[in-house]
């Protein structure tokens, strides 16, 4: 049975139309972080598949036994032992957690996917250790690469908001490196990320559900 006109323009319509809500990834509802090592006590290893991403690095966040390898961390707002003076009690914008991409002696990279379709609208960065750290972000869809932008970060613990427009990609890839020592205990371009925005795209076939079934609606009301 052919499709009216009317609901051919609805479907029309909601294809078109772009998700306007978007959401916020703060990790303020992280677990209380672990505190099986003294240099890191304030840290807690994430969860591979939180908050519906599939999340990864290139290297153990600390070196430690106790978190495993190719994971990221998240810390609490507050000094570290053996840590001060650093960037890592200022690095938070708001809240009391961030997560935090490990690195290993010049660089970092992090990686979030999941599998539908997302649009990244941006995140807040800071260095810990280091002024002008330059952040790369790459945007994905399946092994092509689709967007890129590149920030170079200011003051060493001072959070930066970074915008974008990634539109309908599965995966984004951060980079950290470079940047210039600013004179604290540490040395290395390792640097945070806090209120990563971004929303969840459609699939087109709920879409066409959804303007078929209140087609169907209507009719069946005539």
């Amino acid at each position: 049975m052919p499709i009216p006109r009317p609901q051919i323009a609805l479907l029309a319509s909601l294809l078109a139309a772009p998700a306007t809500h978007a959401d916020i990834i703060d990790f303020e509802n992280f677990a209380t972080p672990n505190t099986c090592v003294n240099y890191f006590q304030n840290f807690g290893v994430m969860p591979s598949s939180y908050a519906g991403f599939n999340w990864s690095t290139d290297f153990p966040f600390s070196g430690d036994s106790c978190t495993p390898a190719n994971s990221m961390a998240v810390y609490r707002n507050t000094q570290s032992p053996g840590m001060s003076p650093s960037g890592y009690s200022t690095a938070i914008p708001q809240g009391t957690r961030a997560g935090f991409i490990p690195v290993y002696w010049s660089w970092g990279e992090l990686r979030m996917s999941r599998t539908e379709a997302w649009d990244f609208h941006g995140a807040s960065f800071a260095g810990i250790w280091r002024n002008n750290v330059w952040v790369r972000l790459e945007g994905y869809q399946g092994t092509t690469q689709t967007h890129s932008h590149l920030a170079i970060l200011g003051a060493a613990g001072v959070s930066q908001q970074v915008n974008v427009n990634f539109t309908g990609i599965d995966r984004l890839v951060v980079r950290v490196q470079l940047g210039s020592w600013a004179g604290w205990d540490g040395d290395l371009p390792m640097t945070t990320i806090d209120n990563i925005s971004y929303t969840a795209v459609p699939a087109p076939g709920a879409l066409a559900l959804f303007a078929l079934a209140g087609g169907a609606r209507r009719r069946r009301a005539r």
